[in-house]
């Protein structure tokens, strides 16, 4: 659950909030975390696992050996490339 970082509310229920973080390389990676609002009126993350693949299935399937992880989408290294990663679904938007 967060408390400590602002949520963008979608609707009632669905909202994400932005993540920022130092990867191995030393640069800030910024980011999107889907969240979800519990009947306490708290933010919750939404977890997902990580998948493998399945050649007997011939598609990826849940590996629940792993630790679940929030759903996330990456925007970018550094602030610059993430506001221009956001302005370019911006205009995406705009276009359908």
């Amino acid at each position: 659950m967060t408390d400590e970082k602002p949520v963008i509310e979608i609707d009632h229920y669905n909202g994400c909030w932005v993540e920022s973080f130092t990867n191995n390389s030393g640069d800030r990676v910024y980011g999107l975390i889907g969240m979800n609002k519990g009947s306490n009126d708290v933010w919750y993350p939404i977890y997902v696992f990580p998948s493998k693949w399945s050649q007997a299935e011939r598609k990826g399937v849940p590996d629940t050996g792993k630790k679940a992880r929030p759903v996330s989408l990456r925007l970018g290294v550094g602030k610059k490339a993430a506001l221009e990663n956001l302005d370019k679904i911006r205009k995406m938007l705009e276009l359908i």
